[in-house]
């Protein structure tokens, strides 16, 4: 879909340099941000560490843009967001640091909405959109850089989208074609991704990939522990104890409040406690099903003059977007994840304590613009036994839908591409028995590659098992 009006006139260069070097100069990842392009212009690869709130997400890519002595007119850069909402906002966010609209030189395309144009140089995308592209236009066509963004949160579609990449650099674009994964928290996992992006042939490399680290800037975030860890098996037992967290938190500390709830079911749950309770805070809700990208744009924007508000969030706050005016953090603790049940035979969601490493980042938003504190809903001794990390979902999640990816590409021997973690072997075997009984997978000794209706499915949004029904049902 094109940008809505008339054409606006195209800026010059000058003009795009100009104004995103207004935009950006406060922001922490800016003195690194030649040190990135540079490692491209030697390397195929790079990876970029930055924390919370420096900036990456929207200064890298328009710095590619603007500096990249490699980007060939016209050819995209392609940044990779996890979900919908975030795409969104990093697309309005990098548009209005070129003074100009989403549309134009920065657009989007997510699931049921597209705004780019002709004139569009840098497209954000979700990961499901990038996997259905790379499996009708294996070699990115048109496309000089991917940038894989929170690459921390290791959804399956992430990691199945840099290893088609990685393949189709290597096979296709040796000379051509530059990725880089960008994160707050890779930590120790930063070598493994830059020894994994080093691995190809590509521009005739060998060894890992450059990494580039940003130190960013935050303030000091005071963290406070509950002296009881509420049961979310308890049914209103979490939405009680977070709206009296609130309530208190409202009462004693300044700014306002960014809250974490595993679903919008709780989102609503905590929000209709607090209106009984009277809040004299604004109660707004941020998640992915809202209505309208308004709707989104109202909650991370920051408050009006005299107004204090309690942003109530699923973990789609946790990366990738900046709340404004945040400086308390009130943190149930949980998130909803998928995990493949056997018994079913399909992904289940799940409500799960969250790990060390998201608790922190989630701590972090208290940090963004001033010094700020963070109410955990669990105790010190809760906290000591959680994970440091949290379980890729390529080794949890159901994995018919990447089954059905590598078959869709030609290549079912998933040893014949790089991971980073490899996909369980058991899980492998079932996604392939559940393809083969839906009719999605092709002839052969090996079932190698996809049927007419694999094809079908493949292109199509969902589930395999949900795709194929829709597919029967339109045939019948």
């Amino acid at each position: 879909a094109a940008a809505e009006g008339s054409p606006a006139p195209v800026s010059s260069p000058e003009a795009l340099r100009a104004r995103f070097d207004a935009s950006s100069a406060a922001l922490p990842v800016r003195e690194v941000l030649p040190d990135v392009v540079a490692a491209l212009g030697r390397a195929a690869n790079a990876v970029l560490e930055a924390p919370p709130g420096a900036g990456k997400t929207t200064a890298l890519p328009l710095a590619l843009l603007l500096d990249a002595q490699w980007l060939v007119e016209k050819e995209k850069i392609v940044v990779l967001e996890p979900r919908r909402l975030a795409a969104r906002a990093a697309a309005s966010r990098m548009a209005s640091m070129l003074g100009e609209k989403v549309g134009e030189t920065v657009g989007y395309t997510v699931r049921f909405d597209s705004k780019v144009s002709k004139r569009t140089r840098v497209e954000v995308v979700t990961e499901g959109v990038l996997a259905r592209r790379l499996l009708s236009d294996p070699a990115l066509e048109g496309v000089a850089c991917v940038v894989f963004d929170e690459f921390h949160e290791r959804s399956l579609d992430a990691d199945l989208c840099l290893a088609l990449c990685l393949q189709a650099q290597e096979l296709l674009r040796p000379e051509s074609l530059r990725l880089v994964v960008m994160s707050a928290t890779l930590g120790s996992e930063a070598q493994r991704v830059a020894a994994l992006l080093g691995k190809g042939a590509a521009f005739g490399g060998e060894g890992a990939a450059p990494v580039v680290t940003s130190e960013g800037k935050s303030y000091p975030v005071r963290v406070e522990y509950a002296r009881q860890t509420p049961s979310a098996k308890q049914r209103g037992a979490v939405e009680d104890a977070v709206a009296a967290a609130v309530l208190e938190a409202l009462s004693s500390c300044e700014g306002d409040a960014l809250v974490f709830l595993p679903g919008a079911a709780a989102i609503r749950g905590v929000r209709e406690r607090l209106e009984r309770a009277g809040c004299a805070a604004r109660v707004m809700m941020l998640h992915g099903t809202l209505s309208t990208p308004a709707e989104q744009d109202e909650a991370i924007n920051g408050a009006r003059s005299g107004e204090r508000r309690v942003v109530l969030a699923t973990p789609v706050a946790e990366s990738s977007l900046t709340v404004k005016g945040v400086r308390i953090v009130v943190d149930s603790g949980l998130a909803r994840a998928p995990v493949y049940s056997s018994a079913r035979g399909m992904e289940v969601l799940l409500t799960e304590e969250v790990a060390v490493q998201n608790a922190d980042q989630r701590a972090g938003r208290a940090g963004r613009e001033a010094s700020g504190v963070c109410f955990r809903l669990w105790t010190p001794a809760n906290h000591a036994r959680r994970l440091e990390r949290p379980v890729p979902e390529i080794q949890r999640a159901d994995l018919a839908p990447l089954a059905l990816a590598l078959a869709a590409w030609g290549e079912t021997d998933v040893d014949s591409f790089a991971w980073l973690d490899r996909p369980r072997e058991e899980a492998l075997c079932e996604a392939a028995e559940l393809l083969r009984r839906l009719g999605a997978l092709g002839g052969g000794a090996t079932g190698g590659g996809t049927s007419a209706l694999g094809d079908a499915l493949a292109a199509t949004p969902a589930h395999p098992r949900l795709a194929a029904m829709l597919a029967w049902g339109a045939a019948a």
